[in-house]
């Protein structure tokens, strides 16, 4: 009698090519990355389920790193992203997997329904989301817990954090803007001042216009001129964003 090898007699269910395209696109790369590491576990293959496991949570994180610090003015198409983390899905399937799923699919072996693909492909996109709004959230902290100092008579207002930058500095930054005239005692302005390493980062609260409108533009590069030759110690940025402090739509350094 021919002797069957483990793939034959296993009953324990593959992930195919086309339902990791599916749960990758659709759930994100942990959803990819749990397809490929079942998939190596059935295949006898433990030694690459770590590793999958360490790759995937790897991309995952720096996909989440580039979409934070890309900026709103740059349109980078949505659907790039889900394309690349899916490209390597099918790289690793069809470089690791491919020839032993076949062989499993030929044998007879099980395989999981399109049920169960939708079905995690829902949760993993549940988790990553909440993985998503949870790195949101803890970016937004320090907007949230930040202290206010106003100016003047129209009160411009400063905010910071004080666990980033002292009330001594931010007093400087306010003496500044009032020195080169930017809070003035007409139109009250609202800025956010925080540190990174020696340099000072100021948010600041504009006008839809400014998407547009190039002289807009050119007063506040003007602005950030004036301001560092009051503080050539220090480099200045300014991020110009509108209605939502993450809606940076100018980076200007």
């Amino acid at each position: 009698m021919e002797q069957t090898s483990d793939l034959v007699t296993t009953e324990q269910k593959i992930y195919k090519e086309r339902e990791i395209i599916f749960g990758a696109y659709l759930g994100g790369p942990l959803v990819g990355g749990y397809m490929l590491a079942e998939n190596f576990k059935v295949l006898q293959q433990r030694d690459k389920v770590k590793k999958t496991w360490l790759f995937t949570i790897l991309i995952t994180f720096i996909m989440l790193g580039i979409a934070m610090i890309l900026p709103d003015s740059i349109n980078f198409p949505n659907f790039l992203f889900p394309l690349i983390y899916t490209f390597i899905g099918v790289l690793v399937f069809n470089s690791y997997q491919k020839t032993k799923v076949q062989a499993h699919i030929q044998a007879n072996g099980a395989v999981h329904s399109w049920g169960r693909t939708i079905g995690v492909s829902i949760i993993g996109l549940a988790i990553f989301v909440s993985i998503v709004l949870c790195i949101v959230g803890l970016t937004q902290l320090s907007y949230l817990k930040a202290d206010t100092k106003t100016y003047g008579i129209v009160k411009n207002e400063i905010s910071y954090d004080k666990e980033n930058i002292t009330e001594v500095e931010i007093d400087k930054v306010a003496e500044g803007f009032k020195t080169i005239g930017f809070f003035d005692d007409a139109i009250p302005k609202y800025i956010f001042v925080e540190k990174e390493g020696s340099s000072y980062v100021i948010s600041v609260s504009c006008s839809e216009i400014i998407k547009t409108d190039n002289d807009a533009c050119e007063y506040f590069i003007e602005l950030r001129k004036e301001m560092q030759n009051l503080y050539p110690g220090n480099k200045l940025i300014f991020n110009l964003f509108v209605d939502d402090i993450e809606n940076v739509v100018k980076r200007i350094e």
